[in-house]
């Protein structure tokens, strides 16, 4: 089950997310590689072609928010998240893979 907090920012930024369904096929929570991710954006057009994986990760206030998304970027990594991109015809060059990473009111976001 997961985290209170990362469960309703996951539900926030897919209600953002919506808008883009024009140009981005959006999923949630979708099998990737040998895991689930969170958010994967795979772009429809030419216009919008960079797909784009995103990692949610709640962290206790005593824990480590840049190990939390180190974590994350090695859990897209590990799971090979990118396999559905990259089975979609998305380069891995043109794949940004993000993690989010929520402490109390404090939202990070991790590039890798």
């Amino acid at each position: 089950m997961a985290k209170l907090p990362e469960a309703v920012f996951h539900a926030f930024v897919l209600g953002l997310l919506a808008n883009l369904r024009n140009v981005y096929e959006i999923r949630s929570n979708v099998e990737a590689g040998y895991g689930r991710a969170d958010i994967l954006m795979i772009p429809k057009t030419r216009t919008y072609s960079i797909g784009y994986i995103i990692e949610f990760k709640s962290v206790k206030r005593e824990e480590d928010e840049d190990k939390a998304s180190t974590a994350g970027l090695v859990q897209i990594k590990d799971n090979e998240y990118m396999a559905a991109l990259l089975n979609a015809g998305v380069p891995g060059e043109r794949i940004v893979k993000l993690t989010v990473t929520l402490k109390g009111k404090r939202v990070t976001v991790h590039k890798e």
